[in-house]
């Protein structure tokens, strides 16, 4: 029986680019491992944004060729921060430096944050403090990744 491979990917790649990438995966090897054996690398993310993404199938592999949307922090500039939020009312992308600096929130020691002079939350506690932060200002976090 023959092995067959399977290309998906979003209408902005064309198929050049999508076959390049999926070649480039291929030509690394089955790195990834299971209990079922050895397939192509599960998810690669290249510089230049794409991602290509394989799932070992009955009959071969399927590849999912996307790309990345770059997340930008419309404050400070940070491409490279590891939590977007965006703002629900002006749709405004901020970084989690920013998001903790926003207007109206101070500290009163290096560790918990207060709103209006209202403890929020503190580093310890930080998911709930972000939560909080969200809330107040109408943020809701953000993926990096847009591969649809």
């Amino acid at each position: 029986m023959n092995d067959k491979i399977i290309i998906n990917k979003n209408s902005i790649i064309t198929d050049a680019e999508a076959l390049y990438k999926v070649y480039q995966v291929i030509g690394e090897g089955l790195v990834s491992e299971t209990k079922k054996g050895k397939q192509y690398c599960f998810a690669t993310r290249f510089k230049d944004g794409y991602v290509v993404t394989c799932n070992k199938t009955k009959t071969g592999y399927s590849f999912r060729v996307g790309k990345e949307k770059k997340m930008k922090c419309e404050i400070c500039g940070d491409e490279y921060a590891d939590d977007y939020y965006k703002n629900e009312d002006t749709g405004e992308i901020i970084c989690e430096d920013c998001l903790l600096e926003a207007d109206g929130i101070t500290t009163s020691t290096e560790t918990s944050y207060y709103v209006d002079g209202e403890y929020i939350g503190n580093d310890l506690e930080f998911d709930e403090l972000i939560n909080n932060v969200c809330c107040i200002f109408g943020y809701k976090e953000v993926k990096g990744n847009e591969n649809d």
